[in-house]
């Protein structure tokens, strides 16, 4: 299953002589490292400010020249605009405190800090050089008397496309449909620029649970139908692939055990959860599969289930 990233910064200076002053608003860029980073860790936890002039590119690392930065967040929010094209989204509000951030800026960017080989470094998620409503690149100036709000929206789209495959099983050809659960949820988006992308045991791909041959799979609005249950169909237990760079993906297994089964000892539909919701409302990203015809699975036996989630920067269709 594939996500697309994209993401949008604005600035409001306040608090001084000229009132509040919405600067600037733009599109980022998100770098290659950033995509990387994604998949093992944080991506967000820093804002930066700097007087650099080159454009953005994918390979970006740092910005040119910094002058600020602040990890400093003064409110989050998450949630879901149906467009077209549908799209889940988080928005941090970077605070840069009074006469922190003074001075003349023209380049942005979000990331984190790591320790490697006892050094503190910087990571870059996202950089953008400061741009007018034309489009053309800009200076702002920030006051001494003045805080400097960075306003972060990072965009999610979840491709809507149905994921089928062909398989056999116990010498029976059987045809699996995958496609995402509830895509108006949008609380996970908040652990996604916090966490990262399926990380971890208990924020990652945590969940798995599964109905039996009757369950109904429904479309990307809706919950699946579970029937009928049975004993233990909630499964946590999981593996994780460990990260390649470069690749923009992450794998999971999961296996139920023998203890695991539904009443009619078949498997129609299984869902999984890449992210739940973690400090905000709005439910978990699921992924939910059908199996047809339903697959056979008793008490006595395990069954395990891999699945993969790919992202990368969000490219908008072409047009007629």
């Amino acid at each position: 299953m594939k996500i697309g990233f994209a993401g949008r910064f604005e600035f409001v200076a306040s608090g001084g002589a000229r009132g509040e002053v919405k600067l600037a608003e733009m599109n980022n860029n998100i770098t290659n490292a950033g995509l990387d980073r994604i998949g093992v860790g944080s991506i967000a936890d820093w804002c930066r400010v700097g007087s650099g002039n080159r454009p953005a590119v994918d390979g970006d690392t740092a910005l040119v020249t910094q002058t600020a930065e602040t990890n400093s967040t003064l409110t989050w929010t998450t949630f879901y605009e149906p467009g077209p094209p549908p799209r889940s989204a988080v928005r941090r509000t970077y605070r840069f405190a009074k006469g922190a951030a003074a001075g003349t800026h023209s380049e942005v960017g979000i990331g984190w800090k790591e320790t490697i080989a006892g050094q503190t470094v910087n990571g870059l998620w996202s950089r953008a050089l400061i741009k007018d409503e034309n489009g053309d690149p800009l200076s702002i100036t920030v006051l001494s008397d003045e805080v400097l709000d960075v306003i972060y929206t990072l965009y999610m789209y979840l491709d809507l496309t149905d994921d089928v495959k062909q398989f056999v099983y116990k010498g029976i050809n059987r045809k699996a449909t995958t496609r995402f659960s509830d895509v108006r949820n949008h609380g996970f988006m908040y652990s996604i620029m916090t966490l990262g992308l399926p990380t971890g045991t208990s924020s990652g791909w945590s969940h798995c649970w599964f109905g039996g041959a009757t369950s109904v799979l429904g479309d990307v609005y809706t919950p699946p139908t579970m029937r009928p249950g049975g004993n233990n169909t909630t499964v946590y237990g999981k593996s994780m692939a460990i990260y390649v760079n470069g690749s923009r993906e992450r794998e999971c297994t999961w296996t139920i055990p023998d203890t695991s089964y539904t009443s009619d000892s078949r498997i129609g539909v299984i869902v999984v959860t890449p992210h739940h919701s973690q400090g905000s409302s709005g439910g978990t990203l699921d992924v939910k599969t059908q199996f047809e015809p339903p697959l056979e699975k008793d008490y006595t036996e395990e069954f395990t289930y891999t699945g993969k989630i790919s992202w990368g920067r969000y490219t908008p269709p072409a047009g007629p």
